[in-house]
């Protein structure tokens, strides 16, 4: 009876020190797939600006603020104070059945910089969607 308590004393501490060595792991993997999520929810979001942005192009009579318009309302729910930078292409004589809008918006990560610094920064998230001309 005494050697099996000599044997489970032996083993005190040891759940706690594997926590402590798999804890960091298991907390950059879930803060990891929360980032991650953040980044293509925000994609996700620009792509449907962009196309909502270039439906709205491709109609007659519309001006450039109404297009700013529209794309900051689809990123108003990722983000209600970012200022996306719209760039619509205006049909040319050698597309004149196209334009092409494309929605840029910065991207940071907020909790991975703090676990690995420099190593994210300001990231740009971009779109472009061309569309036939109604014009």
């Amino acid at each position: 009876m005494l050697s099996s308590r000599r044997q489970f004393c032996s083993e005190r501490g040891a759940a706690a020190i594997e926590m402590a060595l798999m804890l960091p792991i298991l907390l950059l993997l879930v803060f990891g797939t929360i980032e991650i999520g953040r980044f293509y929810w925000a994609k996700h979001a620009v792509v449907h600006a962009a196309n909502e942005g270039a439906r709205l192009a491709v109609l007659p009579d519309v001006t450039q603020q109404e297009i700013d318009e529209v794309v900051a309302f689809y990123l108003s729910d990722w983000d209600p104070t970012v200022v996306p930078t719209v760039t619509p292409i205006p049909a040319t004589a050698n597309a004149p059945a196209a334009i092409k809008v494309t929605v840029s918006i910065p991207f940071s990560f907020i909790i991975l910089p703090n676990f690995i610094t420099g190593a994210f920064g300001v990231q740009a998230i971009s779109h472009s969607v061309t569309m036939r001309s109604e014009k």
